[in-house]
């Protein structure tokens, strides 16, 4: 990948920032989305360095020279976090197709076995789930691959992890209970039973057949999602210091994202400070 230059993303008609408490968002906090309408964002070195208004950002003198993208009339959010992703047959390919549909990382849920070769893919955070795994060797591979994470026992669409619990859109249990005890959520994707990697529409159906509000399901797919992968104090959220890896919408407003399932709404992504496709 280029090295990231110094990048002005300016006019965006809202700016979902979800600035806010550097932890696990909860209760009510999943509600605050901390939305700036033509709001800019300021990239240099892969990290955002200013949040604000467009009419602010744009007079930084870092701003001055910087590539620009104006994303007049579009909302500009963090990309989204799958923390909730079964082993597809080819890994590469269907996440390939997900990653083009904003979504930057990826907890897929794997054998041992499995776990080097999802190592050499970008974007990956193996959760080890191999049941005949004891656990000194659980030990030993944590140790050996730092971001893994192993749990004992998980079934999708759901999972819990000290004090945490990631759900997907055909949950059963009722989420306002997780939501106040915190929460995150991911597609559920898996190839036999649920075939949606589309973050987006897992927003949908969330909202749909779970009644979570938007600004719930947009929380816990970012910011709680982040939380969920062992990233949190990296991505999630536009704020100042956090890795800029941001989706640009083809949407005017965040509220329409359960309105348009199975579609990309994803106009532009930027991914460690760089513009792409």
């Amino acid at each position: 990948m280029a090295e990231p230059k110094t990048l002005l993303i300016r006019g965006a008609r809202q700016l979902v920032t979800l600035r806010g408490p550097n932890r696990l968002r909860r209760g009510v906090e999943c509600d605050e989305l901390g939305v700036i309408e033509d709001g800019a964002v300021l990239i240099a070195g892969g990290r955002i360095v200013s949040v604000g208004p467009s009419a602010r950002v744009d007079r930084l003198s870092q701003a001055h020279g910087a590539e620009e993208f104006d994303a007049h009339g579009a909302v500009v959010m963090p990309a989204f976090l799958d923390p909730l992703f079964g082993l597809p047959r080819n890994p590469e390919r269907t996440m390939r197709q997900a990653a083009l549909h904003g979504t930057a990382i990826f907890a897929v849920h794997c054998p041992l076995a499995a776990l080097r070769a999802l190592r050499e893919l970008a974007g990956v955070v193996p959760v080890l789930t191999d049941p005949e795994m004891d656990a000194s060797e659980a030990k030993r591979v944590t140790e050996r691959f730092p971001i893994a994470f192993t749990l004992a026992e998980t079934k999708l669409p759901r999972w819990s992890r000290d004090g945490l619990t990631v759900f997907g859109p055909e949950t059963e249990q009722p989420t306002e209970p997780l939501i106040e005890s915190g929460a995150a959520m991911g597609t559920g994707y898996l190839e036999k039973t649920f075939s949606t990697w589309n973050v987006s529409t897992a927003i949908g159906l969330a909202c749909r057949s779970r009644r979570l509000r938007v600004e719930q399901a947009v929380t816990l797919t970012t910011a709680n999602a982040a939380w969920a992968a062992g990233l949190g104090e990296e991505l999630g959220t536009i704020q100042v210091g956090m890795r800029a890896d941001l989706n640009i919408l083809t949407l005017p407003d965040y509220r329409e994202i359960p309105h348009v399932l199975g579609a990309n709404i994803v106009a532009r992504r930027v991914r460690a400070g760089i513009l792409v496709p």
